[in-house]
């Protein structure tokens, strides 16, 4: 049974062995069904902000028999979620922002959980900063590109540590592996900075001009290995 996307197939491989997920913002509820399908959980939970996605959950999960260990949850992020009642939280294809929100007002629910499973579409910086902040570092990370568009994603657990600055701007464990994939992201990310430094050519803006400098060299350093593990 092959119900997931390349991103999400990824964001699958990031989740380890445990008793229930937590899938919030679950869509259609395939990931759900495919984790407990594989055995990597044994139950779980596929709750969304709104009626229309839990109903297509709920319709797919009793047509692959699985009701009796996927319940859907109408649940505004984690609010309908109980301390220790999942393992595993996921979140997808959500801002960072919006991320990080969800996480910090259900800080219970998401502490008795072993491990968090994020993938952010945006300000993933801030997010990487937040998230350490907020107690928790980054063990694993992948990067998928799929539909035109890079998909950064990452697994965390409890912990205290801080991070450089390339680290919380690309992610951890990206600059250390530096797979082809997020190769291909840093080129990409250097040939839009260099548009950019081109069209500042003329510019008096000197203050964004040594800031996109700045963002350039960066890129360089973690390019040429800076961080490799």
């Amino acid at each position: 049974m092959n119900l997931l996307s390349n991103r999400m197939e990824a964001l699958s491989r990031l989740i380890t062995p445990h008793n229930t997920l937590g899938d919030i913002g679950c869509d259609h509820g395939y990931m759900s069904i495919t984790m407990v399908d594989r055995g990597v959980v044994r139950h779980a939970i596929a709750a969304d902000v709104n009626e229309g996605p839990i109903k297509r959950a709920a319709e797919n999960i009793a047509r692959m028999g699985m009701s009796d260990r996927i319940e859907t949850r109408l649940s505004d992020g984690l609010q309908k979620f109980a301390p220790g009642e999942v393992d595993v939280v996921l979140i997808a294809g959500m801002g960072g922002p919006l991320m990080t929100r969800i996480l910090r007002q259900s800080v219970d629910v998401v502490n008795a959980a072993d491990e968090l499973v994020l993938q952010p579409q945006s300000n993933l910086e801030d997010f990487r900063r937040d998230l350490y902040a907020d107690g928790y570092v980054i063990t694993a990370e992948d990067i998928v590109f799929e539909d035109g568009k890079y998909y950064p994603m990452m697994r965390a657990v409890r912990g205290e540590a801080s991070l450089e600055l390339a680290e919380y701007r690309y992610g951890p464990i990206l600059v250390r592996d530096m797979s082809p994939v997020f190769a291909n992201y840093l080129e990409n990310e250097k040939h839009k900075l260099e548009n950019v430094l081109e069209k500042l050519h003329d510019s008096q803006n000197s203050d964004r001009v040594q800031e996109v400098k700045a963002e350039l060299a960066l890129i360089d350093e973690v390019r040429n290995g800076k961080y490799a593990g």
